[in-house]
């Protein structure tokens, strides 16, 4: 039972003691769960000085952050600072993916963890040699990539064992919710991305728990919303439909948006991340804080015509309002609000195509 009147857990600790926790001057040390061999404890470090506290947080919420794109057909790569993605993008090469997704909010991305879907080939590994990062976690690195990055001595780089040959992987097929057509059509390199974050990004695992004082919180995890594949149960509630773009851009973004902290509301288009507001107390202070990132990274994408995701439901209208103002034509989120017809009746004032998906994406 995943949820007994007990639970008993035997952890062992992986290493020695890290060099300290969240802050100088907090002890700390890294522990795996007996039997378990999934998330971080899969991977194996092959670049770089030892990981600190807050890498490994910030390498779980990388992984977490990307296991939405395990089956995505093309490369994809997230940006991560202080556990929360601060840039998402799918394109046709890891470089392409890696330099779209940097380019939503370069000054964040400054510092951070990036995590990949695919291995990395020398081309990314040159673009991301360009800037400071503290990781980089991936299937694995070919040896032009492994060139460039070991010369960074800062770096920390982290693959499945056998660097992503699937050593010790053999059994692990995640076919649904592909299905197992899917799986035997699909090329090695995106089989190999999908057995990586079926077990590093967790949704392949049944239970999470986090401690509170003087006790602990255990819950049940759910599939992650995955790109290109989840929109069952999805209805569309306005007067406009969303065009074909406009939903690739959807199902994009609400994978995307699973990583972010809630409040989470994130702006997107041509499968990459515009804005990002996440973690504020407010919806509507969300939407205002992705429409700012929005101009700020207007280089990369001019933000007209974007789609907007959020987490939860709009309580009012007033975020809707915030995304027509930074030219979004398309919004999903769960619904289920006591307001559900006034944000509807915002959205076709608008000429936005509005998507309920019956489901939440909390993350705290």
């Amino acid at each position: 039972d995943l949820l007994g009147e007990a639970v008993t857990l035997r952890l062992g600790r992986r290493g020695g003691r890290l060099r300290y926790g969240e802050n100088p001057g907090q002890s700390a040390a890294f522990y795996v769960e007996d039997g378990g061999g999934d998330g971080i404890a899969i991977l194996e470090q092959i670049h770089g000085k030892a990981l600190s506290y807050n890498n490994i947080l910030d390498l779980d919420g990388a992984l977490l952050s990307l296991a939405p794109f395990a089956f995505a057909p093309d490369p994809a790569i997230c940006i991560v600072k202080h556990t929360t993605p601060c840039g998402v993008a799918v394109r046709d090469s890891l470089a392409a993916a890696f330099e779209r997704a940097r380019l939503t909010d370069p000054v964040s991305a400054f510092g951070g963890v990036i995590a990949a879907n695919r291995e990395v080939d020398e081309e990314t590994a040159v673009g991301i040699a360009s800037m400071f990062v503290e990781c980089v976690v991936a299937p694995g690195f070919t040896a032009g990539a492994l060139e460039v990055l070991t010369a960074k001595k800062g770096i920390r780089l982290l693959a499945l064992p056998g660097q992503g040959t699937g050593v010790g992987m053999a059994d692990a097929h995640p076919s649904e919710p592909v299905g197992a057509e899917w799986w035997m059509s699909a090329d090695e390199g995106l089989r190999s991305g999908a057995r990586f974050l079926a077990r590093a990004g967790g949704h392949a695992a049944a239970r999470s728990f986090r401690s509170v004082y003087g006790g602990a919180l255990f819950q049940s995890l759910p599939d992650p919303p995955f790109f290109a594949v989840e929109d069952s149960g999805w209805r569309i509630v306005t007067s406009r439909q969303p065009t074909e773009a406009e939903q690739a851009d959807l199902s994009f973004a609400w994978a995307a948006v699973a990583g972010v902290k809630s409040n989470a509301i994130l702006l997107a288009k041509d499968l990459a991340t515009v804005g990002i507001g996440a973690g504020q107390m407010s919806r509507v202070d969300s939407s205002k804080l992705a429409v700012r990132k929005a101009g700020e990274a207007a280089l990369a994408a001019d933000p007209e015509g974007c789609v907007l995701a959020s987490d939860a439901f709009f309580p009012f209208r007033d975020g809707v309002d915030a995304a027509a103002e930074a030219g979004a034509r398309a919004i999903i989120q769960p619904g289920g609000s006591i307001r559900d017809e006034e944000v509807i009746g915002a959205a076709d004032e608008h000429g936005i195509a509005m998507v309920f998906t019956g489901r939440r994406l909390f993350r705290h």
